[in-house]
């Protein structure tokens, strides 16, 4: 079965309504897990230092945020309390990515998935994972991670978040497609199902980011109906909440898409400038610079008199 039929089911899936809570639980390992009232005190006794680390990785994970720091020595000293365990490397990594050393990250993951590979088959580790594979250019590798993560995209606790997912899986798998005549149909069915999602702020970027794949498919007409309906796409454009996009400079080519309505002129410019200084691997190049053609004509307008709202 395609890789993109598979994901198109698996989004059809029902998710049960306590993934959250068990996406919240997911990142503790299972030995860690087990219920305090059922460990007697031989067991206790034959594994003096299972309680230690526990309780270093607990630590560690609350120290993240506040104190990376101290949770890296935690995360450490599990370890050289249990070697050859996964959960301490999980932790490293997570905090290497957090500091911005993917590198560190990717090393930290692939040792925790040499010694359990469920150890990093929760959401928000997949995440962590994902974004460091995206930032360090390996686009076919991260969309492999993303096709695995977007099924459980419930398991995220926030609606935003959720779509976070979806939207970066979709500017993922365009990267990893570039310079082929069409995106792949998973793009597509990535935003669509973020645009199912309700109550997340982040409307407007699902639709341009819709709009954006639709005009890569050849369906421009479609994608113009979608930025025309659009409300408040003025204000959009003035304020930075893209964070799902890997390459900041993209940010130019959604806000040139936001002023297509109402500033068409400054459209055409942004467009413009995207397409003349467009990365040689970008997906999105090509696309810019047709625009910036039709953006000029329309803010000339047919009798040659500087258009637009």
């Amino acid at each position: 079965m395609p890789a993109w039929l598979f994901l198109a089911t698996s989004l059809l899936a029902p998710a049960p309504q306590d993934l959250p809570a068990a996406a919240a639980a997911s990142t503790q390992p299972p030995r860690c897990r087990t219920d305090t009232r059922r460990r007697t005190v031989w067991g206790l006794a034959r594994r003096p230092a299972l309680a230690e680390y526990c309780r270093r990785l607990s630590r560690a994970e609350a120290r993240r945020g506040e104190d990376p720091k101290g949770a890296e020595e935690d995360a450490r000293r599990a370890d050289a309390l249990m070697p050859g365990t996964a959960a301490p490397s999980v932790v490293l990594g997570r905090l290497a990515a957090e500091r911005g050393d993917d590198e560190a990250a990717l090393v930290a993951f692939r040792r925790a998935e040499a010694i359990a590979p469920e150890s990093v088959a929760s959401p928000v580790v997949m995440l962590t994972l994902a974004r460091s594979l995206s930032r360090r250019g390996a686009f076919s590798r991260a969309a492999a991670v993303y096709r695995r993560l977007v099924p459980r995209a419930a398991l995220m606790p926030q609606p935003a978040q959720r779509v976070a997912v979806l939207l970066e899986a979709t500017y993922v798998v365009l990267e990893e497609n570039a310079g082929q005549p069409e995106p792949p149909p998973e793009a597509l069915a990535y935003v669509r199902e973020a645009s199912r999602v309700r109550h997340h702020g982040l409307e407007l970027d699902v639709a341009i980011t819709l709009a954006l794949v639709l005009d890569l498919s050849g369906r421009r007409a479609q994608a113009d109906a979608i930025v025309s309906d659009l409300r408040g796409l003025r204000a959009w454009a003035e304020r930075d909440r893209s964070r799902y996009l890997i390459h900041d400079e993209d940010r130019i080519l959604l806000q040139a898409w936001a002023r297509t309505q109402h500033a068409p002129q400054a459209a055409a410019q942004a467009f413009s400038a995207y397409a003349r200084d467009a990365r040689t691997t970008s997906p999105f190049a090509e696309l810019a610079a047709r625009r910036a053609k039709g953006s000029s004509a329309a803010a000339v307008g047919p009798t040659g008199r500087r258009g637009g709202r």
